[in-house]
């Protein structure tokens, strides 16, 4: 079962908006956000954070023109929406 949300946040003076899709995987879960082309996998780990995982169809390259300053407020929206 997937549920699709979106995730707002204010990044650099600007309101961004990412579609998110919550997967159930085994008796766990992940949510996977839409960064235009490239797809960010957020899984929770053994301890309940988060961590980013490259999705399968991925390419190495796709993660790393990823702003890695944006990622982290993503991942810190995430995580204030979640708890």
């Amino acid at each position: 079962m997937e549920e699709s949300f979106e995730i707002s946040l204010t990044y650099k003076n600007a309101e961004l908006v990412f579609p998110a899709v919550l997967q159930r995987v085994g008796y766990s879960y992940r949510i996977v956000v839409s960064m235009g082309e490239t797809l960010i996998c957020f899984e929770p780990d053994e301890e309940r954070n988060f961590r980013v995982v490259m999705m399968p169809d991925q390419s190495e390259r796709a993660m790393e023109r990823i702003d890695k300053a944006l990622l982290a407020v993503l991942h810190d929206r995430l995580v204030e929406l979640l708890r």
